[in-house]
């Protein structure tokens, strides 16, 4: 089904953007 596509791009988007925002963090 396609939501389900959809759901699990969306999901790895945000964990990309989470491990980004994680290296910000442990860079400052």
């Amino acid at each position: 089904f396609l939501a389900k596509k959809v759901a699990k791009t969306v999901a790895k988007q945000a964990a990309k953007q989470g491990a980004k925002y994680v290296v910000n963090k442990q860079m400052e």
